[in-house]
This record gives structure tokens, C-alpha cells and sequence, in this order.
């Protein structure tokens, strides 16, 4: 082929591209969704360069409802997803378990499992499914009954190990590999009997007499803890090199990757001793379980830091020519960075209490590429010590974990530019009623945090007849030991309604300038508040939110400037 047969080829592609996306435009203008993603989806697979398309169709496969018409071209729109990088896995996790031959067969529920646990051959096509495992090593398992059924399988495998059907797993090697990984990426939530400890603890001290690497050895403790507390093999897991790529692969996840974090931790710069005793407290939490723990994330558009700044505060300002500065305070395993990395020419400065956090946030942009971030340990209440001052400061989900919050608040409004932007993430007394009718029940009944007490509230959760606490069951939250113990099990943490927060910006001469929310909540509160900037009234918000009291269930998430 020479270079005018390449450059013809190129063409055809370039036409056959721009004409599924005009079909696909069509048919979602005439809201025939299947029909536009079909299309977007065929484009994509001629090009798939666009990080907006990709995005876009993404977002369209999570929200479209799967029938029998498109079941099988949304399964192959499903594997492709599944199989990309920057890309928001967990968003799809409904539609994916939809598609897996494990919800066909929701009649294999853990009764039968528990009578019969044997490998046969509806249950090996179950395990073997490409679209559960790929759920399995890429999203948090947000479904209980999913849940339950791999605990008896798990249960289940380490019986036959031990037993003369020891070689039955040989069959679903790669099912293991990914299990492994999604109990890694869950910090060994799955609840675990006596019975299994026991059974667990044989193989273990095979392992440790022998010294060598058995692979289903090693896979099946990894369904239990993380390998990497298996000290005795530390040095013969650190040079292993398997045969299969997708054990290599979960060895650079659970062992690897960890290891090297604590080399990356050990680099981080510590400005200040933690020395405020709920600090200590909220410090040792999130070392023991950084949170969230996650594994992709889809890449913003590249923006200029103005269009930014007028699209989340409706302000017009000209910032001049200087290089601008970004603090992210609190940025913990670092997945806000990645929401503000687009923004071109800025030097990004991210703080955290958790050294373990920040290694793990500073290995996710290493491996994007992302270089304009410093990291540094301490405690918020110090941050005039980095003798900086920014034209942006993000603040989510951090000052409500103090001790006293608004003196978080009044530390960041002293190294905010008069003419900057602050983002604030705090949580609502409204909407986490249920949270903290949980949270006063484990304070009355003095529960510590340990997997005794996570198993039983799990449980209380999950069998609750209040549905407000029910519904925490169908929360990724539920679904890990570190998101968990952030929920419900957390040492500090404070809630407040947006009267609290008015006066409270007031007092720190802070001007309120919208939230940062979903449009259709926006919409509905315009209907019930349609004079213009009553967007801006905080008190019309607190009235809106007594009526519709889950608009905030995250948390409030709002923008402010000095005044």
C-alpha cells in the first residue's frame, strides 16, 4: 500500500466518522436514544481520539435503559468501556451488572450455592463471564445480593482447596485474579467465618514453611487480606515473574503498587507536627484507610483558568498574565486533582493530614502524567506556613472532619486573594439524618472500629425497616472498609444547615456565589423560587431543602469570594 492508498483510507475513515456522528445527533435530537448511541458508539470505534465523544457516549451507555432490542450491542458497548483507561468505571457498574450472566441466573442464590459447591458447569459460565470480571477488577460492587453470592463462593473455593477437589479452581484461574483484585480494591469488606480463618491459616503456614510462590496460594489469601502482610515472602513476591500477564498484573496492584507508594510517602514534604488531638485522630484514620481508594478516572478537558472561573461562578475577571495558584486542601487520595488538572498554566498545591493519601494521589498523577502539583503534609490550620497565597482554594469534604471547622475556614480566607475563588464541600444536617441516627447508635454503644462492628452495622443497615438507612445499602460507600469507616465509623465529623452556613460566610466577610449541583436540581428549585439571582439567597435554599431534604445528600458543595 503506498501513501496515496493510505491517505484515501484515512478519508473513507474521516467521512465514515463524521457521518455516524451526524446520524447519531440526529436519532438523539428525535430521542431515539439506542439509535444515537449505536451511532456515537460506531464512530468511536473509528476513532476513538476524542476524550469528549468518549466522555459523552460513556454518560449515554450509563443512563440508557437496557432491554431486548439493544441487549446485545449494549454488551459489546459494555466490554469496550470496561476495557478503557480514563474512563469512570464505577458510573457504569448498574448497566454492567445488568449485562453479566451472573444476573441471568439470579435464581443461583446462596442457598443452592451452599448445598452444592461444586465447580459445574452453569456455575464456571457465571465466573468465567467477561463482563463480571472486568466489573469485578474496575468498579466497587455496589449490589448486596452480588455481594452475598461471592462470599459463598469465596467460602466455597477454600473448602475445595483444602479438600481432594483441590484442582477444581485450575479452571477459573482468571475469575481469581480478578476477585483478588476487587477484594483488594473493597479493603476486605466481605464478612468471613471462624471456619474460613482457620482454613486460611493452613495455607498460609504451607506458605511460610516452603517459601515459595504457589499462585493459587497467593490468590486465595488475596481474597481474604492483602498480600502484602504476608512479610515472610515479601522478597520472592517483589522478584516474581509469572507466566500469565494478568497475575503480574495483580501483583503490581495489591503488592506492587502499595510499595511503592510508601517509597513515594517517605518523599513528601511534612510542613508541620499534627498536633491538634482530633486532627491526630482524623490523621491515624485515613493512614490506616486512605479513602476513597480507587483505580481510573476520566481526564477533564484542557479549559483556561477565566472560562473556569465564569463557568462554576458566573464571574467575568481578568486575572492578568502571572502564572495562577490552585490549593486543594484536604485532597486526599487525590481524585479532586484530577477535576482540576485541565486547567491550563496553573501550579496546583495539594495538602493533606494522611501521608498514605497523598503517596497514593501522588502515584495517580505520575501515572497520567500530571506534573504541575506539589504535595505537601499538614494540618490545614497551619497553611500560612507554605507563605503562599491562591487565586483558587478548594475545600470539599475536609473542614467538617475538625475540630472546629470555621477556624479551618478562617486559615483559607487568609491566604485567599482578594480577588480568588474558594470552593467549601460541608455536610448537611438534612440530608445525613439517617447517617447520624447511625452514628449516635455506635457513640450509645461505645462500638470501636473493627470488622466485628463493621459486619454487624452492615447488617443492621442492610435489614433496617427504616428506608432512609436502607437505602445507604445501595451507596458505593457500603461498599469498602475505608469508605465505610468514612460514613459511619468516623472520629470526627460535624453537620450544618445552610442558616448555620449564611451567617457563618457572612462573619468571614465571604460572599455567597451558587452551588455546585446537578441541573435538574436547579431546575426544580427555580420553579419553586423563579425571581432573578434567587439562586443567591441561601434562606431560599434552606426552605427548598426542608422540602426536598435529599437535594444535598453528598453534601453542600458551593462556590464563595471576599467581599
Amino acid at each position: 500500500m503506498d501513501a496515496n492508498d493510505i491517505k484515501a483510507t484515512d478519508n473513507i475513515k474521516i467521512i465514515r466518522f463524521q457521518k455516524h456522528l451526524e446520524i447519531g445527533d440526529f436519532h438523539y435530537q428525535k430521542k431515539d436514544i439506542d439509535s444515537a448511541l449505536k451511532n456515537y458508539f460506531s464512530a468511536l470505534k473509528i476513532d476513538k481520539t476524542s476524550n469528549i465523544l468518549l466522555q459523552n457516549t460513556f454518560y449515554l451507555f450509563c443512563t440508557t435503559k437496557i432491554s431486548n432490542l439493544n441487549k446485545k450491542t449494549m454488551k459489546e458497548i459494555c466490554l469496550f468501556f470496561l476495557n478503557e483507561q480514563n474512563i469512570r468505571h464505577q458510573l457504569c457498574f448498574r448497566n454492567s451488572l445488568k449485562l453479566t450472566t451472573f444476573h441471568k441466573n439470579k435464581d443461583y442464590n446462596e442457598k443452592k450455592l451452599d448445598k452444592c459447591n461444586k465447580l459445574n458447569d452453569k456455575l464456571i459460565s457465571i465466573l468465567e463471564d467477561k463482563v463480571l470480571q472486568q466489573i469485578l477488577r474496575k468498579c466497587l460492587l455496589v449490589d448486596f445480593d452480588l455481594e452475598i453470592f461471592l462470599t459463598q463462593i469465596r467460602k466455597n473455593l477454600l473448602e475445595n482447596y483444602l479438600s481432594k477437589k483441590k484442582n477444581s479452581i485450575k479452571k477459573i484461574y482468571k475469575f481469581l485474579i480478578c476477585f483478588a483484585e476487587q477484594c483488594f480494591l473493597s479493603d476486605y469488606i466481605f464478612k468471613s467465618s471462624k471456619k474460613e480463618e482457620k482454613l486460611l491459616s493452613r495455607i498460609e503456614q504451607s506458605l511460610y514453611k516452603k517459601r515459595i510462590i504457589n499462585e493459587y496460594d497467593v490468590l486465595l489469601i488475596s481474597l481474604y487480606k492483602p498480600i502484602g502482610s504476608l512479610k515472610y515472602l515479601n522478597n520472592q513476591l517483589s522478584s516474581y515473574n509469572s507466566k500469565s500477564k494478568d497475575f503480574n498484573n495483580f501483583l503490581k496492584f495489591t503488592f506492587r503498587n502499595p510499595k511503592y507508594e510508601h517509597l513515594l510517602g517517605n518523599k513528601i514534604k511534612e510542613i508541620s507536627k499534627i498536633e491538634n488531638k482530633k486532627s491526630v485522630l482524623i490523621k491515624n484514620q485515613y493512614e490506616a484507610n486512605p479513602y476513597p481508594r480507587w483505580r481510573n478516572i476520566n481526564l477533564p478537558e484542557k479549559i483556561d483558568i477565566s472560562d473556569f472561573i465564569y463557568q462554576n461562578t458566573n464571574n467575568n475577571i481578568n486575572l492578568g498574565l502571572e502564572k495562577k495558584k490552585i490549593l486543594i486542601a484536604g485532597c486526599g487520595t487525590g481524585q479532586q486533582i484530577f477535576g482540576y488538572s485541565g486547567i491550563n498554566d496553573v501550579d496546583i498545591f495539594a495538602i493533606d493530614i494522611s501521608k498514605t493519601s497523598l503517596a497514593f494521589a501522588k502515584r495517580m498523577t505520575d501515572k497520567h502524567k500530571i506534573h504541575n502539583i506539589k504535595y505537601f503534609q499538614m494540618d490545614l490550620l497551619n497553611i500560612d506556613l507554605l507563605k503562599e497565597s491562591f487565586d483558587i482554594i478548594i475545600c470539599s469534604g475536609c473542614l467538617h472532619h475538625m475540630e472546629k471547622p470555621f477556624e479551618g475556614l478562617q486559615s483559607l480566607y487568609k491566604v485567599l486573594k482578594p480577588d480568588g475563588f474558594m470552593k467549601l464541600g460541608l455536610y448537611s444536617t438534612i440530608a445525613r439524618s439517617s447517617i447520624i441516627d447511625l452514628r449516635n447508635y455506635i457513640k450509645r454503644s461505645d462500638l470501636k472500629f473493627n470488622k466485628q462492628n463493621i459486619f454487624r452495622i452492615r447488617e443492621m443497615i442492610v435489614n433496617s425497616n427504616n428506608d432512609e438507612i436502607k437505602k445507604l445499602s445501595q451507596t458505593p460507600d457500603f461498599y469498602s472498609t475505608s469508605s465505610f469507616r468514612d460514613l459511619i465509623f468516623n472520629r470526627v465529623e460535624h453537620t450544618f444547615d445552610l442558616i448555620e452556613i449564611k451567617n457563618e460566610i457572612l462573619k468571614q466577610n465571604l460572599r455567597f456565589l451558587g452551588f455546585d449541583l446537578y441541573s435538574n436540581h436547579l431546575q426544580k428549585f427555580k420553579a419553586c423560587y423563579p425571581d432573578h439571582n434567587s439562586e443567591l439567597d441561601l434562606e431560599n435554599w434552606y426552605k427548598f431543602e426542608i422540602k426536598f431534604p435529599k437535594t444535598f445528600v453528598s453534601m453542600y458543595n458551593f462556590w464563595v469570594s471576599k467581599i
